[in-house]
């Protein structure tokens, strides 16, 4: 019997050592693992790791720089053995390049076939329970000197199945991680550049092609961040069951959108090719799918959309190439473009499909070409711009030179009649032309002032829905609050003001609650592209500076406006007020700093206003340096709360028609600040509506947080 388990060990150990080890060698800074490891297909996913280790599994040596197979069902095994021959241990970390890989296993065995360390990751897991806070899956590991370690990943998924294993050394990480970040930074600035020209375009010509255009390259930016695993870190990392089903949707939306550009920006409806445009209508009505696109299995909607999408991108170079033969002047920057997003794309695919083999070429050449893509598309709307100034001037030129010539006609045929009776008929025929003139202009100016009322009102609703999905949800509040209200009146359809609510988990494993509320410089649209500029800086400081002190969080908010409206250079002067808190409700205190902007609180059936620092978050600053106040605030008693902008309090109304004014709007509060939260709210609304005697418009922004505490 001993005897027999010694035979078993042996061979367990003889199967695990096959296959050749890796010895690291520290002053090397990374290892590319393909030519070091071993594959085994497990197409039934039934083996688990006591198989492999009893050697039921035969794993293959890899022979591929970069191990790619394209959609399939199979579960993958992949083993390698490292050795660090150094005397000292040594730290490594081990890095899977494909993103978006579903399942990662690793199990980490040592020379005794023992399971010392085991660990999980992939994309249908939570961002937050990875083990390294970063967009690719990475596992740090610690080899003791002179010591083997084997290393087992079992790797699913329903997309592409890339096996792209790398070994780094920390540092050699960090700066790898930096470089990527900055391609990515300067792609994804290109894009938001592109973006914000074209709206501009788009707004300027009053055409809907752009705005399409605008769609088009916004999803197809975002489909480059999710292949990058960025729009799972940075935009939806709680969203599992989107980040792994949104690619055939963003794909069928962005190929929509671009298809119904091209109509409209090479005019396709007036080829001489009739069954062009009709052939786009298809193209465009099958692109339409992105309904339901959600709904059939993952493998089999991926391949639908991207069969769909590149027969929709090769009729949109054919269209291109046809308009161009047509003497389209705009076509010729147009079929540029298209051919280098065109290329870019069918790599991508036929990458991800395991027809290609992934490297840095074929993995960023997506994103490399729709970035030209954009910027020779953004060159060709302005190209088109030139000529149809060229054609309005040449127009205006042969209708003065036909105008001339009929007059030269008309003075020909008046010299046969008296000089009397041509002098009154030119007049008469003069002004029932410049009679018509002004009445045919005033019917194109209305038509006109009407389609730009239409396209505002929609694009500031647009805004207000995309306001509305960056504010903190209602429901998450009442979640950590024993009772609260929010009262939020934008003037108009967007509010320059915005509430902002996170529960953070310290390090010490500490729950803190931060809220804040702000007045933003101006209001409608300018107000709330400032309230999304100050919303995406305090998600940065929290989330990503780990920066829970209100202070601190108003010194680095400061900071960050200056520096995103580059307000030294420019001389902007634009900025918010806010109040803002930080409750600690174990250790029963709250921290309170504010930018002008006070806090009004009530203890034991007493009100208290601590006033905030006379000195805006951004704009005007009477002092180079300043540092905003952090009052600490005992709340073991129960504590009513109140955070507000100076919307309410400078609404003018009443019989007199005056302010409501602060002093009156705190005694409205404390008169009502025992009675229950929903109520508090009503009973604000009705105050105001008397207030305002249907006479009074409305002259600001309105927000008013109520929160009780204990």
């Amino acid at each position: 019997m001993k005897q027999s388990f010694l035979l078993l060990l042996l061979f367990i150990s003889c199967a695990t050592q096959a296959q050749p080890r890796l010895s690291l060698n520290p002053a090397q800074n990374q290892y590319a693992l393909s030519k070091h490891i071993g594959i085994f297909a497990d197409s039934a996913g039934t083996y688990s790791l006591q198989d492999l280790l009893a050697g039921k599994a035969h794993f293959s040596t890899n022979t591929h720089p970069q191990p790619n197979f394209g959609l399939t069902n199979t579960t993958y095994w992949v083993r390698v053995n490292l050795y660090n021959p150094d005397n000292k241990p040594v730290q490594w970390i081990i890095e899977n390049g494909y993103p978006i890989t579903h399942y990662i296993d690793l199990f980490v065995v040592d020379q005794n076939t023992q399971v010392i360390f085991k660990a999980k990751g992939g994309s249908k897991y939570p961002f937050k329970q990875r083990l390294v806070k970063y967009r690719k899956n990475v596992f740090p590991t610690l080899i003791p000197a002179h010591t083997q370690y084997t290393y087992f990943f079992r790797l699913q998924s329903q997309t592409s199945m890339q096996i792209l294993l790398t070994a780094w050394q920390p540092v050699a990480f960090a700066e790898n991680t930096n470089n990527e970040l900055y391609f990515w930074g300067g792609y994804v600035g290109i894009i938001l550049a592109v973006i914000l020209y074209n709206m501009f375009v788009a707004m300027s010509l009053k055409s809907i092609s752009y705005a399409y255009y605008i769609v088009y390259v916004g999803c197809f930016g975002l489909i480059q961040l999710s292949l990058q695993g960025l729009a799972y870190q940075y935009l939806w990392p709680n969203a599992v069951w989107w980040t792994n089903h949104c690619m055939p949707f963003l794909m069928l939306v962005s190929t929509f959108a671009s298809v119904a550009f091209t109509q409209g920006f090479l005019l396709t409806h007036e080829s001489r090719v009739k069954w062009l445009h009709k052939t786009l209508n298809i193209a465009k009505y099958a692109n339409l799918g992105f309904v339901v696109i959600l709904f059939p299995p993952y493998q089999i909607a991926l391949k639908i959309s991207a069969l769909i999408s590149v027969i929709s991108l090769i009729l949109m170079l054919a269209a291109g190439v046809i308009r161009l033969l047509e003497n389209y002047r705009p076509a010729r920057y147009f079929c540029i473009a298209w051919f280098t997003f065109v290329l870019g794309a069918i790599i991508l695919i036929l990458k991800n499909f395991g027809v290609l083999p992934t490297n840095f070429f074929t993995s960023h050449t997506a994103a490399i070409g729709s970035a030209l893509e954009a910027i020779l598309l953004s060159v060709a709307l302005a190209d088109k711009l030139k000529v149809l100034t060229q054609e309005r001037d040449e127009a205006h030129r042969e209708t003065l030179k036909v105008q001339k010539q009929i007059n030269e006609d008309l003075e020909d045929k008046v010299r046969l009649r008296t000089r009397e009776i041509a002098e009154k008929n030119a007049e008469l025929i003069t002004q029932n032309e410049e009679i018509t003139a002004q009445r045919d202009l005033l019917d194109e100016q209305k038509t006109a002032i009407e389609d730009q009322h239409v396209q505002i009102t929609s694009s500031i609703n647009y805004a207000q829905k995309i306001q509305q999905a960056m504010l903190p949800d209602i429901q998450e509040i009442k979640e950590n609050f024993a009772d609260c209200f929010v009262l939020y009146k934008p003037r108009d359809t967007v509010s320059g003001d915005f509430y902002w609510f996170t529960r953070v988990e310290t390090h010490q494993s500490q729950s803190l609650l931060i809220l804040a509320a702000a007045d933003c410089t101006g209001h409608g649209v300018p107000g709330g592209f400032m309230s999304m500029i100050g919303n995406e800086l305090l998600t940065e400081i929290v989330y990503q500076r780990k920066e829970y002190q209100p202070d601190l969080i108003l010194q680095e908010l400061d900071l960050g406006i200056r520096r995103v409206l580059k307000q030294k250079e420019t001389g902007n002067r634009d900025g918010m007020d806010l109040t803002i808190v930080t409750i600690d409700p174990q250790a029963q205190v709250m921290q309170f700093s504010g930018a002008k902007n006070p806090l009004v609180y009530v203890q034991n059936n007493e009100v208290h206003v601590v006033k905030g620092d006379k000195i805006p978050v951004g704009g005007a600053r009477l002092k180079k340096e300043h540092h905003y106040t952090c009052h600490t605030i005992d709340i073991a008693s129960p504590t009513t709360l109140y955070m507000y902008s100076d919307g309410y309090q400078d609404q003018f109304g009443g019989a007199e028609g005056r302010k409501f004014m602060s002093r009156r709007f705190r005694e409205l509060l404390y008169s009502i600040h025992q009675k229950p939260m929903p109520q508090q709210q009503q009973i604000l609304e009705q105050q105001l509506a008397d207030w305002q005697q249907n006479h009074y418009k409305q002259v600001d922004d309105i927000l008013i947080t109520g929160v009780r505490i204990g």
